[in-house]
């Protein structure tokens, strides 16, 4: 049975990555749509637990088998916690603080504070957030996060929708799971706050280049 729940958690993680790399086409807005909607309820999923892998376990099983033995080595050694911050919330105070500014036909916005799920969305248009990967990596040096933003209508047509993945490498951040997660997360609350700051840039950049 032991054996049979290892497989199991391995494929997950492997449906997981390549789910990730698949992530929601991209919607440009346009300006007209942006104008029939004077409000906006905003919303986000709930963040997952963030993840690490056991040090050298995910490069070991890449260099032995690829993509999928990283994954499956990822599987057998990940362990899994709550981040010292809310990562969702984050981004979209990120966002929500600069958008109104730069956006001059933007509505207006009402927040739910609580995470939602799709029982408990909210009748009118929304804006809804949802955060996929979220991991703290040993092979790929640091934090990698995946998100998405989506408008949609009051009938539940999406009108705007972004994906951007960010990965601490790409901005010179690298660390380790260790060295982020020392002396009382200190690092990792830094990257968290970062990572939300350039999440909530391109979401913003996408609205700005809509016609």
């Amino acid at each position: 049975m032991r054996q049979s729940n290892s497989w199991v958690s391995i494929l997950a993680v492997i449906f997981s990555m390549l789910s990730s790399l698949g992530c929601a086409i991209n919607k440009a807005a346009t300006r007209g749509e942006l104008s029939t909607i004077s409000s906006l309820t905003v919303v986000r999923y709930p963040t997952p637990a963030i993840t690490r892998e056991t040090s050298g376990a995910a490069l070991a099983g890449f260099i032995l088998f690829g993509g999928l033995g990283a994954a499956a080595a990822m599987a057998a050694t990940t362990e899994r916690g709550e981040a010292p911050l809310e990562f969702g919330q984050l981004i979209l105070q990120a966002f929500m603080q600069r958008v109104a500014q730069e956006i001059p036909e933007w509505p207006a916005m009402t927040v739910v504070e609580r995470p939602v799920d799709e029982r408990s969305m909210p009748t009118g248009p929304t804006l809804a957030l949802r955060i996929g990967l979220f991991h703290l990596s040993t092979y790929y040096s640091g934090l990698e996060a995946d998100a998405t933003i989506e408008m949609a209508r009051a009938g539940g047509e999406v009108i705007w929708r972004k994906s951007f993945r960010y990965t601490s490498r790409v901005y010179d951040r690298n660390r380790s799971p260790d060295e982020f997660k020392a002396d009382d997360n200190k690092l990792l609350k830094e990257e968290l706050r970062f990572a939300a700051d350039r999440i909530a840039d391109e979401f913003i950049k996408d609205l700005k280049g809509s016609k």
